[in-house]
C-alpha cells in the first residue's frame, strides 16, 4: 500500500448522496451489506469510500503531505460539508517501516499548514506503517 487516502464514511444512504454529488473521484467504494467486489463472498461491514490524496510511494512521506494539502486546498469546500450529512473523513498516510538497528524509532512530522487544511476540513489524519 502507499500513498495517501482519504476515507469518507457513514451511512449507506450518506456515501450514495456523497457520490452522486462529489467532484472527488473515489477509488473504491464499500457499501455496508453489499459484495466488497464484484463476485465477492465477502460483504462490506461498513459504508466508505477511498479517494486517492497522493499517490507518493511509503518511503516519501514528504510528498505525500505536499500532495495531500493540494488535495485537501482543492476539495475543502466540499470537505467542510462531510459533517453536516453525517460523514467522517480520516486522511490515512502509508509509510514503510524504515526502521533498522541504527534507527530503530519511527517518526513523522505533520506541518502547521497540513494540521491547519485538515481542521478547516474536520478531516482526522492517521498513520499506517507497511513493512517494506
Amino acid at each position: 500500500m502507499s500513498g495517501a487516502v482519504l476515507r469518507v464514511g457513514g451511512s449507506k444512504q450518506a456515501i450514495r448522496a456523497l457520490l452522486a454529488r462529489t467532484r472527488m473521484k473515489p477509488q473504491r467504494v464499500y457499501l455496508q451489506g453489499e459484495p466488497t467486489s464484484p463476485g465477492s463472498a465477502q460483504l462490506a461491514r461498513r459504508s466508505y469510500i477511498l479517494v486517492s490524496a497522493s499517490s507518493a510511494e511509503g518511503d516519501d512521506f514528504a510528498r505525500q503531505v505536499r500532495d495531500s494539502a493540494r488535495f485537501i486546498r482543492r476539495h475543502l469546500r466540499e470537505l467542510r460539508g462531510l459533517r453536516r450529512h453525517r460523514l467522517h473523513a480520516v486522511l490515512d498516510f502509508a509509510v514503510h517501516d524504515t526502521r533498522t538497528p541504527d534507527r530503530p524509532l519511527l517518526s513523522w512530522r505533520l506541518p502547521v499548514a497540513l494540521l491547519e487544511l485538515l481542521a478547516a476540513g474536520g478531516i482526522e489524519a492517521e498513520v499506517s506503517v507497511y513493512p517494506r
